[in-house]
C-alpha cells in the first residue's frame, strides 16, 4: 500500500475557504490533511507549483475537490486542476472525490460522465464529512484514534471561534451585516418574484415594499410571504420576522391577518464566519440567508398548491 504524507487534500477557490475548514476541522484530528492557507509555512521559500503538483500528484491519499464554476481559472487552482488531472491520466480516477458546491455548475468536461459526485446543497458539511472518511479508508487510510491532546486542542478551536464570534456580534460592524443580509433576503425574493409567475396560468404576484425600517411581500389572491424588520425589540437592527399570512375581509370593516406560518429571527454568525439567522429566543437552527429563502419559497408555494 502506498505511503502518503496526508490522507486528505482539499482544492477549493478563495470563497470557499470557510466551508473547507469546517470539514477540515471535523477530520483533522483523526486525519492528516492539506489546506494551503495552513500549510503557508511549510511552503514558504519553496516553488509554489512544484509542490502543489507534488502534493495533489503524489503527496495526497485523496483530494476533495471543492468544485463551483471558476475552480480551475484562478493561478492556484489552474495548477491543482494540472496535477489532478495528470495523476487521473497516468493512474487512475479513484482518488478524487468533486463535492459540487453550486447546482447551477456543471463539472469540467475532463471529468468521465460517469463519475459520482457529492452534492453539497443537498448533503452539507455532515455528507461531506462521512463521504471523505468512507474514501479514505477504502483506499486504505487508517483513522488513528482521538487522543486528550487532540480533543483538548479541538475544544480550544472551538473556544477561540465562539470568542471571535462574540466579539464581532457586539460590534458596530455587526449592525451593518445584519442590514446587509436583510437586504439580500429581499433582492433575493426580488428576484424569484418572476420565477414564481406564470402568465398561462393567470399565476402573478402583488407587492408591497417599505424602505425603513425594511420590509417587502409579495402575495397571490390573499396569501403573502413577508419578510420585515419592524419589531419592537432592543436588538431590533438584528432582528428579522419572517411570515407567511392569509388576507381576508376589507381594510376598513373586517380586515384580518392570519398567520400561517411564522419565525422570528435574529441575525447570527457561526463558528467559521458565515453570517445568517437564528431563532430570537434559543439562538438555535443557525441558516445562511440563501437557505432561509429557499425555505420560506417553497414554503409559501406549497401554501398556494393547496389553494
Amino acid at each position: 500500500m502506498e505511503q502518503f504524507k496526508f490522507e486528505v487534500g482539499f482544492s477549493f477557490l478563495k470563497q470557499d475557504e470557510a466551508i473547507a475548514f469546517e470539514i477540515n476541522d471535523a477530520i483533522q484530528d483523526r486525519f492528516s490533511s492539506f489546506i494551503y492557507s495552513r500549510k503557508q509555512e511549510e511552503l514558504g521559500g519553496t516553488d509554489g507549483e512544484k509542490a502543489f503538483n507534488e502534493i495533489f500528484y503524489s503527496q495526497t491519499r485523496i483530494v476533495a475537490l471543492l468544485y463551483r464554476d471558476g475552480w480551475g481559472e484562478t493561478p492556484w487552482t489552474r495548477i491543482e486542476e494540472t496535477a489532478i488531472k495528470n495523476r487521473a491520466f497516468d493512474k487512475d480516477w479513484d482518488f478524487l472525490l468533486v463535492i459540487n458546491l453550486d447546482n447551477k455548475s456543471s463539472l469540467p468536461k475532463w471529468i468521465p460522465r460517469t463519475y459520482i459526485w457529492l452534492d453539497y446543497q443537498r448533503y452539507k458539511v455532515e455528507g461531506a464529512i462521512a463521504v471523505i472518511e468512507h474514501k479514505i479508508k477504502e483506499k486504505g487510510g487508517a483513522t488513528r484514534q482521538e487522543t486528550i491532546e487532540d480533543k483538548a486542542e479541538r475544544l480550544k478551536r472551538l473556544r477561540i471561534a465562539e470568542k471571535e464570534r462574540m466579539t464581532f456580534l457586539k460590534s458596530p460592524e455587526s449592525t451593518k451585516s445584519a442590514y446587509k443580509e436583510l437586504n439580500y433576503i429581499i433582492n433575493r425574493l426580488k428576484e424569484l418574484k418572476p420565477k414564481i409567475e406564470d402568465s398561462t396560468t393567470s399565476l402573478h404576484l402583488s407587492t408591497s415594499e417599505r424602505p425603513f425600517p425594511p420590509m417587502y411581500e409579495f402575495g397571490y389572491h390573499g396569501l403573502c410571504l413577508c419578510v420585515n424588520n419592524s419589531i419592537p425589540f432592543e436588538e431590533k437592527d438584528g432582528v428579522l420576522k419572517v411570515t407567511i399570512y392569509k388576507k381576508s375581509g376589507t381594510r376598513y370593516f373586517d380586515y384580518k391577518e392570519t398567520p400561517i406560518q411564522e419565525s422570528i429571527l435574529k441575525f447570527d454568525r457561526d463558528l467559521i464566519g458565515n453570517n445568517g439567522w437564528s431563532e430570537f429566543h434559543s439562538g438555535k437552527n443557525f441558516e445562511k440567508s440563501e437557505d432561509l429563502v429557499n425555505k420560506w419559497g417553497k414554503s409559501f408555494l406549497n401554501e398556494i398548491s393547496k389553494m
